[in-house]
């Protein structure tokens, strides 16, 4: 009976032991995000939410167009894309992959709106807790697209 109660111990600890180290090792680590949304409205979406790297967006039919744009998180929700672009926009194309490496800083909000009540698109984000480092060239890829 001791020896059982000694290894469940045991088991115990080193589990509360592993645990612990795993949490702190993981803590903060960027993670990516793959997700899926079905637009079934004419008003502006949520994406993700900074601190994040939005790395593409991509719309399934070639026939859907969309507009990306960032604004300053103030609910956490799609409300705050309601205030349209304040700065750069991006046009994306249906069809197709739409890189875009667009940096989403903390406090706010990447945004897609689509005149489209019927829109499907796909996005891949790398989110951080300790916020995010990039070169110049990353920080907003807007320019480099059509507008």
């Amino acid at each position: 009976m001791k020896r059982t109660a000694r290894a469940l111990t045991t088991l115990l600890l080193l589990a509360a032991t592993t645990s612990a180290v795993g949490c702190a090792t993981s803590s903060g680590a960027p993670r990516d995000v793959r997700s899926s949304a079905a637009i079934a409205t004419t008003a502006p979406s949520m994406l993700v939410s900074g601190p994040a790297l939005l790395m593409h967006v991509d719309l399934d039919n070639a026939a859907d167009q969309a507009v990306l744009y960032a604004v300053e998180r103030k609910a956490g929700t799609a409300a705050d894309c309601g205030t349209g672009p304040s700065g750069d926009s991006l046009r994306l194309h249906g069809g197709r992959t739409n890189p875009v490496n667009l940096v989403v800083p903390a406090g706010q909000t990447a945004c897609v709106a689509s005149p489209s009540a019927h829109a499907s698109l796909r996005f891949h984000a790398r989110k951080s807790e300790n916020g995010l480092t990039t070169d110049a060239a990353q920080l907003l890829a807007l320019g480099a697209h059509d507008r």
